[in-house]
């Protein structure tokens, strides 16, 4: 005898209660969503080592990025770096260094590569700071340019 339903298998608006049933008593599989096309859900019946795969991808790029935020053409900067109350005190401190001395010495500010979120390995502290990177020495101006991205960016993305 052919099962009703079978791990793969899609449906479309919505899945009837029996196949959530069928799922449950397998236990080892689920009903998710996997996606929204022109308005309509689709839902597909996935093991439960898919389930909790995705679920480990979606949390560590949660956490990711509840942590850091993109500089466009520059990379990834943490919202809360270390030695500082938030990302806009630690430029502000660079911005007056900058004043001060007329240029940003190398080294001063450190930048984040974004992780392959599939690869658990490089969602750890370890992995992104051996893969982070300081500034080159900067002019004023140059600064100036990097300061105005981290302002926009900073208004745009963290306080709409």
């Amino acid at each position: 005898m052919t099962e009703k339903y079978y791990i793969g298998q899609i449906f479309k608006e919505k899945y009837p209660i029996e196949a959530a049933t069928w799922c449950n008593e397998r236990g080892n599989c689920g009903i998710v969503k996997t996606k929204t096309e022109k308005g309509i859900d689709y839902f597909e019946i996935i093991e439960t080592t898919k389930i909790i795969k995705e679920q480990s991808i979606a949390s560590r790029t949660n956490n990711f990025f509840l942590d850091f935020f993109n500089i466009p053409d520059i990379g990834f900067f943490r919202k809360y770096p270390k030695g500082y109350s938030s990302a806009v005190e630690a430029m502000n401190s660079a911005f007056n260094l900058v004043s001060i001395i007329g240029n940003l010495p190398a080294g001063t500010l450190q930048f984040y590569k974004k992780p392959d979120f599939n690869v658990e390995e490089q969602c750890t502290e370890k992995w992104l700071v051996e893969n982070s990177f300081k500034n080159k020495e900067m002019s004023a101006s140059e600064f100036g340019q990097l300061y105005a991205k981290f302002l926009t960016t900073w208004n745009e993305k963290e306080h709409l």
